[in-house]
């Protein structure tokens, strides 16, 4: 079989050829782009004209290291270096080396990131890594309050801190589940412009001109908005966790507050209504009646609990009700709360966070109705309320007390108070370092001189909105304004905002990333939160560019999935191209497996963590780009919890066919780790994954990007150093390419979807056959790259070979491009009684997967290939030339301004 057949087999996968050679040649022919002075050297070896040597290797004898293993290709004279690897990766991110063309598919991946310094990932892989020296040392960066890791942690290599986060509380931290619960009611104002305007430019029910606290979390953690409960239906929609809070939510129960006279609506959310729904979601994501998997996963996820019970003193306040006797509620507000935690430390949390009060005597809404004549009333630095901000730190001090009992009965669980009301007293008490001009004055409002008043709310009546909420700490008269939020998550994650101190906690989260702009998030939450019209745009002009990844082209549910990654889970095999760490588990301190020694590693990582090479791998790179923390290797991991983000089988040295293949055709190889071998590790997470529910595991594979390679290079690598000639192991790629293939069909027969198959490497350019291998007769090497003319015609030979059976599968497993998305059905979707708009016709639930919109007019996928071909590709005589074309896809501002 070929790459062909694969393909024709499975015509509804996405099977993409990564043309690693086609990549890697870029480097040979054009190193000076890659900042790489001599491609064909070795970095690390023992000297002559490629840096090897047959006495000397990297990591034994005699060997040197160079000075500036950047601008090298190779690192060992086997092994692409780092800036090699990168260099590929950006031919596959951002380049034509994939097949089918990354372009042609419309429904490609969304939130693929740049590929910088990774200085984030960085943190994270050097605070997650077991250390020999013992422990993990506190991060020189300042951690967040949100972020502390669990016990676990220190054993979770390259796990993320927090695969999902769990949230509970009111307005300040709700999503968006009062649009699902509330619908259109006229009475929530935060349905409705302007609320969202700065940052969503629509509404999305958060109360707020733009985010709050917990986006700023969430994008501090690396992590997508966190996704409102009542926003998602299946435990594929809360692979990042869910949001429980509703706008207007108390701690307490209605019943609570009518037996003291207090009046509140029937349908008023409190605090066990939102565990209650957290239960039965972890019905769903704890499928099989599985306690154990089931704790795994609440012990790595984070919980914020809060904040909450500020509208158990709103409401009686605004009815008139003494602040005295208001006083009195908050003991049981207190005991409501410690309740909640105790019982989500009994189901398996270990890390939660749980904010206090803000300073309620700050709220323009507040000062406009408890206005005083009396200066003794006000805080004479900032202008507050006095009593009422007395208050909330009343409502703390016992919130703080309740904390220190509940941490000296769970020792070995991390409660993290959050102190909101210092952290926006900092906005209060210095407006200037925020950027805020008049701290008390609302945003959007009526007039008056807090920017409110009693006739007009924002969103009501004859109300305005200022002309930069930026400059504003308060949206609404009521709740802050997104400057504010951010002010005080900056207070959270930078300050000293938390107890215990968060510096004081030596395995906190390291993965903690600035407070940009989100323009990432943003493209995210666009894309996936509104599909009105049917359609999906691509946006964000300066990620346009890098809008596909080789490997990654969403296929499935990602149109559905709120704030969800574009894979949740990435799992890859392959040999030492990819492997992350696994030999380290397999072979230990193997003197003879170099990449467990220094000097590899030591760009990125410092040290040696198993990667042949001098930092990280594509697979490094690709999990970058897609916003992922790096691949786990399969041998670090023991619960379903450790494969969050999905893991690596590959290994150093493993090749496609068994060794038996090789002893059978009388070559000689040791005991080495092969294919089947990998599948067979694959299928014990899947075990642990999906314990009961198969279907539950089909969706996984779905939803899961596979990376099936670099593959086969040992194959030959080994025959050849043991003097096996060519046209001989030529003879053994037919059989290779079928055990590539058969992996790819049981993949696919599990349920896999989307899968990435890389080609190989240009072998002719690895300096260690260019010493081996030295000829005298110029017609060996290649005239423009120095290589080896006839290796490297050896591994075109291979990636045919792989191409052709590719398009196989993929015409097993298609999507129709020929049946239409809108009309009567039948095997092309139309029919002679009923079409698109007529009749009773039916529409795809994915218009993007669709070549036909109608039975006569293409898809916007289809118009947008066409305008692609035109604009990027050679469909036009003569090549259009105007500098001010622009990438398709992104559109933020015309969508924006469409939508409003």
């Amino acid at each position: 079989m070929n790459w062909k057949n694969l393909r024709k087999l499975h015509p509804d996968v996405a099977i993409i050829y990564t043309d690693y050679y086609g990549a890697a040649m870029e480097i040979f022919l054009s190193p000076e782009q890659f900042g790489i002075e001599d491609p064909l050297v070795a970095c690390c070896g023992g000297g002559g004209p490629y840096g090897v040597s047959a006495s000397a290797g990297c990591g034994y004898g005699e060997y040197k290291v160079c000075d500036d293993p950047s601008k090298y290709a190779s690192w060992d004279g086997f092994h692409p270096s780092e800036a090699a690897y990168k260099g590929i990766a950006i031919g596959l991110l951002q380049g034509p080396y994939t097949q089918p063309p990354i372009a042609s598919i419309t429904d490609s991946c969304l939130q693929i990131i740049g590929l910088g310094s990774s200085a984030e990932r960085k943190v994270i892989y050097d605070m997650m890594v077991s250390s020999t020296s013992g422990g993990l040392s506190p991060p020189a960066v300042v951690l967040a309050v949100a972020v502390v890791l669990s016990a676990a942690a220190s054993r979770a290599l390259a796990a993320p801190c927090y695969p999902r986060v769990f949230c509970f509380g009111d307005s300040l931290t709700d999503t968006g589940n009062i649009a699902f619960l509330y619908g259109n009611d006229s009475r929530r104002p935060s349905l409705w412009p302007p609320y969202g305007e700065t940052f969503f430019h629509r509404a999305t029910g958060r109360s707020s001109n733009g985010r709050l606290i917990i986006d700023f979390i969430a994008e501090a953690m690396g992590l997508p908005f966190v996704r409102p409960y009542w926003g998602g239906q299946t435990a594929g929609n809360f692979a990042s966790g869910a949001n429980f809070a509703v706008g207007g939510a108390t701690a307490l129960s209605p019943e609570f507050f009518r037996e003291r006279g207090v009046p509140m609506d029937d349908d008023t959310v409190h605090l066990d209504m939102e565990m209650e729904w957290f239960r039965d979601l972890l019905g769903m994501l704890c499928t099989g009646g599985d306690m154990d998997g089931c704790k795994g996963m609440m012990n790595q996820s984070l919980f914020l609990v809060g904040e909450i019970g500020g509208n158990d003193y709103n409401l009686p306040l605004m009815s008139g009700m003494s602040i005295e006797k208001i006083r009195n509620f908050t003991p049981s507000v207190i005991a409501k709360i410690s309740s909640i935690i105790t019982e989500l430390i009994g189901l398996g949390a270990k890390t939660l966070v749980v904010p206090g009060n803000i300073p309620i005597g700050c709220i323009p809404m507040y000062l406009m109705q408890f206005e005083s004549d009396k200066k003794e009333d006000y805080e004479p630095k900032i202008g507050c309320l006095r009593w009422m901000n007395e208050f909330s730190q009343y409502h703390n001090k016992l919130l703080v007390d309740e904390l220190e009992n509940l941490r000296k009965l769970h020792p070995d669980v991390t409660i993290i108070y959050a102190d909101y009301y210092g952290a926006a007293m900092e906005v209060f008490l210095s407006p200037e370092r925020f950027g805020i001009e008049d701290p008390l004055v609302a945003c959007c409002g009526g007039r008056g001189p807090y920017g409110v008043s009693a006739s007009v709310r924002c969103g009501y009546g004859e109300y305005k909105v200022c002309d930069d909420p930026a400059k504003y700490a308060s949206w609404d008269g009521f709740h802050p304004s997104e400057a504010a939020y951010k002010g005080i998550a900056i207070g959270l994650l930078q300050g000293s905002y938390t107890q215990p101190p968060i510096v004081s906690i030596t395995n906190s989260c390291p993965q903690i990333i600035g407070l940009g702009s989100s323009v990432e998030h943003k493209a995210m939450y666009d894309f996936m939160w509104q599909r009105k019209n049917g359609f999906l745009y691509l946006r964000e002009k300066r990620r346009a560019a890098v809008v596909v990844l080789a490997a990654v082209a969403v296929l499935l549910s990602a149109s559905q999935a709120l704030a969800a990654p574009c894979y949740p889970r990435v799992f890859s095999f392959g040999d030492s191209l990819t492997d992350t760490g696994n030999i380290a588990f397999l072979y230990g301190n193997d003197s003879r497996r170099p990449t467990l020694w220094p000097p590899y590693g030591e760009t990125f990582f410092h040290r040696a963590t198993g990667r042949a090479s001098n930092g990280r791998l594509i697979i490094d790179f690709i999990a970058d780009a897609l916003g992922l923390p790096f691949v786990r290797p399969y041998w670090s991991g023991r619960t379903a919890g450790d494969f969050a983000h999905g893991a690596n089988f590959a290994v150093g040295g493993a090749t496609a066919l068994s060794p038996d293949f090789y002893r059978e055709r009388g070559v000689h190889v040791r005991d080495t780790v092969h294919l089947d071998m990998e599948m067979n590790w694959f299928r014990d997470p899947l075990g642990l994954l999906c314990p009961d529910d198969l279907a539950d595991c089909n969706d996984m594979m779905k939803q899961s990007l596979f990376l099936v390679g670099e593959i086969g290079g040992n194959d030959y690598n080994h025959p050849l150093i043991g003097g096996v000639s060519i046209r001989k192991i030529r003879s053994f790629t037919p059989s290779v390419i079928a055990e590539v293939s058969s992996t790819i069909t049981e993949l696919i027969g599990l349920g896999a979807k989307t899968l990435v198959v890389p080609g190989n490497l240009p072998i002719g350019c690895i300096p260690y056959y260019l010493m081996i291998f030295k000829s005298g007769k110029k017609e060996d090497y290649e005239p423009e790259t120095g290589c080896l003319r006839w290796m490297n015609g050896f591994s075109q030979y291979h990636n045919k070979l792989l191409m052709d059976e590719l398009e196989n599968l993929r015409k097993l497993h298609p999507d129709n491009p020929l049946a239409a998305c809108c009309g009567g059905g039948g095997p092309y979707g139309v029919s002679e009684t009923a079409r698109c708009g007529h009749g009773e016709y039916k529409v795809c639930d994915d218009p993007q997967l669709y070549g036909s919109w109608d039975d006569y007019h293409p898809s916007e996928a289809v118009f947008k290939a066409i305008a692609i071909g035109l604009l990027r590709g050679s469909y036009t005589q003569a090549p259009l030339a105007c500098p001010q074309i622009t990438e398709l896809g992104s559109s933020v501002e015309y969508k924006v301004l469409y939508d409003l």
